[in-house]
């Protein structure tokens, strides 16, 4: 019979390739090259080896993507040279260049030449160099392009044109953080793109050009992020008469922004310019129908006689103090204007947090309030402050036309529930305003993102069934949840049938007293019949008899799970639970004690109907505290305990007659001292992780082993843990180099088995369970990016005899992280095939590697594939990962 083998979807047969798995070589070119298109530009090239038909296919490919941290020093320029001349598609649509060293980025200007060439459309180049150094753009490539369309310059990009570039079909212009040698190179710049439509300008420093002047007649976008933090020099000069969209974001260090000839303006966005005192800006903005402000309205001045006639859409930020003067003047200027939307700052600075500021309403009510705005959102409204309530009254009162208006406050915390009901009387008293319009439908909102509506016919949360509410309520924070029943008569009492609650007490030991309180009143009101989870996650400084308050009383509402947290760090006393918060409770199921919690148990806990037990940092008084936990839970089948830190008690002895479940996760730093003794006669599954600094692991009673997991179990040498894994089926084994492989045991139930390529020597592990696994079907071997270098040479001696396994059962051989350089890696890959008589399928995956190697690799897998495997059916997979 034939033997196949395939390499990522291309089979080989007799040491060649067949055709008859290659599926996605029977694609159109067309929609091959989309395909490759999406990949990076060295995977694309990597294909070349695949077949004759792929060995020139990504030549035609369209778009290019090269970054330089996947090439070895010095190789980046030259594959990409010898990519770019090898490319034949009549257009190069797009092409990236990510460059971070300096010697590859001196070679930029010859590949740009070479793909100017080429009827390049799309050009990005990002250049980052660890030194504060600037690398000059080839001008002379500039000087006469009619193909390319978009170009974008990121970073360590310095631009120098002496004379006008010459860009007749650029379209689209992306500079992020780039330099100018001076301000007639912008001009030369600019000037020379007629076709320019786009133009988006970041920058962080005017150390290279005072006065930034952007005259482009074509130009209908432009954004300028300008985050520099100086004295108040420089600033931009803007003339675009056929500009549409404007974006401006920063200027907090400029002297000046004047926008010139923007007649066609329709939206601008103008943010945090708070420094530029000049009018010129507001000036310029007459003609849009969309505009955003966030601007300092005591340092704008307002030009007079003007008039936004066209405004339709205004949004304002108000983070400033008296940012009703900007609003006032913007709805006198606005009589078109039908949507108005105020925005609040997450937290205003404290020097603006009065509530006592005066505002002076217009004398006359604006235009726009008395015949068009329709529209009316209020964001992160500051329901407290005078001045908002003042404002938000006027427009409710005088808007003629308002059809909707939207009030969304900031949530309040669970320390401050006092507050809900001074909120909901504001809310209510702005409901009751007079509003000349009689179809405003007032809405108002706070951070739950449940909706205090008056219009009934939009509550629709209310109308869902009872179950389904409950269902929502309990993803939410319990103090949430509490908070919803000021939202109407029908959820007033809702929230108490909530059957899972969550509390996080607070760091502020001030509101302490308040959290212990409420929380306490919150579990004494709860009414559903059964508490299918509580968690409470505490702090330092908790009083001890509060907690066990809280859990009493979860008790008495049977409750099922409880999780328990201490939030803390090693210089904090850590919370003391005694043995009588875990006594006399038939219905807990699950608890997870997790941090800083000292279990001090001089007595056997009763927990009888508990399942599964979780302890993650939790630390013991003594081995005396184990055992009284353990072995007053008579139901126990899931055991999870997690250590790290140092060692609380030396033998941690497990005995539980009912446990099937155990994971064990210790790091703990001990010195070589101490350890587990596991008794566990109803065990199926076995997870061990860590023991670096243990001395031993004692599995003396585990029969019903099913499937085990043991990794970084490097240190402790006896050989009890191997020995009490003979009875099970599935086995996962980091290579341990101290543990002893105990003599004459036979795990004859094995049929799965992984080993990890790690330590040293690992293979005499892997000889030892072959030799001792003569029903194993499956064996994987996994190989760790991290392993030691320089272990090629390394003698691997294969047993004596063909195991069994091998000659009779196994039928899969997998290898994750495969070292095909490895000359260790490389003979027990060729012993396993050449014996493995009944072996189906060989899959080896290995790391992906830079296109030097890749025909080395090649090499290898033909002389792998080439190996004379005792399966004639076996069917052998190489891919990368």
């Amino acid at each position: 019979m034939e033997q196949k083998c395939k390499i990522g979807g291309e089979g080989l047969r007799n040491r060649g390739l067949v055709n008859e798995e290659d599926r996605i070589s029977e694609l159109p070119e067309a929609l091959l090259l989309l395909i490759l298109s999406s990949l990076p530009t060295e995977t694309v090239i990597a294909t070349s080896v695949l077949s004759k038909q792929w060995k020139s296919l990504w030549k035609l490919v369209p778009n290019l993507k090269f970054d330089s941290k996947y090439h070895y020093h010095y190789t980046f320029s030259d594959n990409v040279f010898r990519s770019l001349i090898s490319h034949k598609a009549p257009v190069l649509d797009s092409l990236h260049l990510k460059v971070e060293d300096k010697d590859d980025a001196l070679d930029v200007g010859i590949l740009i030449g070479i793909a100017f060439s080429r009827h390049m459309r799309k050009f990005v180049l990002k250049i980052t160099l660890l030194e504060e150094s600037f690398v000059r753009f080839p001008s002379a490539w500039c000087s006469c392009n009619d193909t390319l369309e978009i170009l974008e310059l990121k970073y360590c990009i310095l631009l120098d044109f002496p004379s006008l570039v010459c860009l007749k079909s650029l379209r689209k212009l992306y500079l992020y953080h780039v330099r100018f040698n001076d301000e007639e190179s912008v001009c030369n710049l600019l000037c020379g793109c007629p076709s320019l439509e786009d133009l988006v300008v970041h920058r962080h420093s005017t150390t290279d050009v005072e006065s930034y002047t952007i005259a482009v007649p074509s130009l209908q976008r432009l954004t300028i992020y300008d985050d520099y933090y100086g004295e108040g020099v420089g600033g931009y000069v803007i003339n675009a008469p056929s500009l549409k969209y404007l974006n401006i974001d920063g200027f907090n260090g400029l002297e000046f922004c004047l926008i010139e000839k923007a007649p066609e303006l329709v939206e601008a966005k103008i943010s945090a310019v708070f420094e530029i005192a000049n009018e010129n800006i507001m000036d310029s903005l007459t003609s849009a129908k969309c505009l955003s402000l966030h601007l300092a309205p005591f340092k704008i001045k307002y030009p007079t006689g003007k008039i936004f006639y066209q405004l339709l859409s205004l949004e304002l930020r108000a983070y400033s103090y008296e940012w009703w003067n900007l609003l006032w003047f913007m709805l006198d200027s606005s009589p078109k204007l039908q949507i108005l939307k105020l925005v609040d700052p997450y937290q205003f600075p404290k020097e603006d947090c009065s509530v006592g500021w005066e505002w002076s309403r217009p004398k006359c009510v604006p235009e726009c309030l008395l015949f068009h705005l329709e529209t009316f959102v209020w964001t992160r409204y500051e329901w407290q402050r005078e001045d908002e309530k003042a404002v938000a009254t006027y427009i409710l009162k005088n808007a003629r036309c308002l059809k909707k208006a939207t009030l969304s406050t900031k949530p309040i915390g669970s320390e401050e529930l006092e507050k809900l009901g001074k909120r909901r009387e504001m809310l209510n008293e702005l409901a009751t305003q007079a509003s000349p319009s009689n179809s405003c439908n007032l809405v108002k909102t706070d951070g739950l993102n449940l909706s205090i509506r008056d219009a009934v016919k939009e509550d629709r949360i209310s109308e869902l069934p009872e179950d389904l509410l409950l269902q929502i309520l309990s993803d939410i924070p319990t103090e949430n949840v509490i908070a919803t029943s000021v939202l109407s008569k029908r959820w007033r009492s809702l929230w108490k049938m909530v059957p899972n609650l969550t509390f996080d007490f607070t760091f502020d030991p001030k509101y302490h007293q308040t959290f212990s309180e409420n929380l306490y009143r919150s579990l004494t009101s709860h009414e559903a019949s059964v508490l299918e989870s509580l968690q409470l996650n505490f702090t330092r400084g908790i009083d001890g008899l509060n907690i066990g308050m809280w859990i009493a009383t979860a008790y008495v509402r049977h409750v099922r799970k409880l999780v328990l947290v201490s939030f803390g760090d090693v210089r904090d006393k850590r919370a003391r639970f005694r043995s009588a918060l875990f006594n006399f409770n038939d219905t807990l199921d699950i608890l997870e004690i997790q941090d800083y919690i000292l279990l001090d148990l001089p007595s056997p806990v009763c927990l009888k109907s508990l399942r599964e037990l979780r302890l993650y940092e939790v630390h013991f008084k003594d081995e005396a505290s184990v055992c009284n936990l353990l072995c007053g839970c008579p139901s126990l089948e899931v055991l999870s305990v997690h250590r790290e830190r140092n060692v609380d008690v030396e033998t941690f002895t497990i005995v539980v007659p009912s446990l099937q479940r155990l994971t064990i996760y210790d790091f703990c730093i001990g010195g070589g001292k101490g350890g587990y003794v596991i008794n566990a006669p109803s065990l199926k599954y076995l997870n061990i992780v860590g023991f670096e600094g243990l001395d031993f692991c004692l599995i003396e009673n585990a029969p019903e082993l099913v499937e085990a997991e043991i990794s970084d179990v490097s240190h402790i040498a006896n050989e009890n843990i191997l020995e009490s894994l003979t009875s099970v089926k599935r086995l996962s084994l980091e290579s341990p180099i101290k543990i002893k492989f105990p003599t004459g045991k036979v795990f004859d139930q094995l049929v799965y088995l992984d080993v990890l390529t790690k330590e040293r020597e690992w293979w005499n592990l892997l000889s030892r369970m072959l030799e001792s696994s003569p029903k194993l079907q499956i064996l994987k071997l996994t190989g760790l990016s991290c392993i030691e270098k320089g272990l090629d040479g390394q003698n691997w001696n294969p047993p004596k005899c063909v195991p069994e396994c091998l000659l009779f059962h196994l039928e899969k051989f997998l290898w994750t992280g495969y070292e095909w350089q490895r000359g260790d890696e490389k003979e027990v890959a060729t012993y396993i095939l050449e014996n493995a008589r009944l072996l189906k399928k060989a899959t080896f995956s290995t790391k992906r590697i830079d296109l030097e190697n890749l025909e080395k690799r090649r090499e290898m897998l033909n002389e792998l594939a080439s190996v004379a495997r005792a399966s004639d059916s076996c069917h052998l997979v190489f891919h990368s990962i």
